[in-house]
């Protein structure tokens, strides 16, 4: 059997404080830049670029110490995301997309951020 250690598990914390996540949830899409193609009558010659933000992705198990009103109200959070196969990521600069809800067991979140840096 090859030795490779496979992505299970993405470990996420808010501001310094791990936040519990159900195993499997979490996402990442680091950000960077979006390039368009620019064609001509030539056919493609170039492209555009843009920035894109970074997303992050998970589900929140709802323990008696997640704070919903603490992380709709946050618009500067600093996101560290781990996953268990050694590969660690910084979104700085992050907020969440739209409020998270108070669930029964988990609720979905979603937020947004500076593109992602290795760490």
């Amino acid at each position: 059997m090859a030795d490779k250690k496979f992505t299970g598990t993405a470990y996420i914390s808010l501001n310094g404080r791990r936040v519990g996540t159900v195993p499997g949830s979490g996402k990442l899409s680091p950000g960077g830049v979006v390039r368009t193609p620019m064609a001509i009558d030539g056919g493609v010659t170039g492209y555009t670029e843009k920035p894109q933000h970074a997303e992050i992705e998970c589900e929140i198990a709802m323990s008696g110490d997640v704070d919903i009103m603490e992380i709709n109200n946050a618009t500067d959070m600093t996101i560290m995301f781990e996953t268990d196969s050694g590969q660690a990521y910084v979104v700085r600069n992050a907020a969440v997309t739209e409020p998270l809800k108070h669930e029964a067991e988990k609720t979905p979140a979603k937020f947004f951020g500076s593109k992602a840096e290795p760490v």
